[in-house]
């Protein structure tokens, strides 16, 4: 998928993921352009992971390296 259709799919799956819960973003660095990167969660479901994993993004914080 590319374009809207990802983005449409995105939506659907992130709204029925979130399912109106609250989300916990975590901001852990920024990139040298300034970009925040963090860590988000709903509930127990690392919204990073579940997007990867979805084929949605690639881009993102997965976990922490404490």
């Amino acid at each position: 998928l590319v374009g809207s259709e990802m983005c449409k799919e995105t939506e659907v799956f992130l709204d029925k993921t979130i399912g109106g819960r609250n989300v916990d973003c975590n901001i852990e660095a920024y990139t040298y352009q300034g970009i925040a990167t963090g860590i988000c969660n709903v509930g127990q479901t690392n919204l990073n992971k579940a997007l990867v994993e979805k084929g949605m993004s690639k881009n993102v914080a997965l976990e922490l390296n404490d």
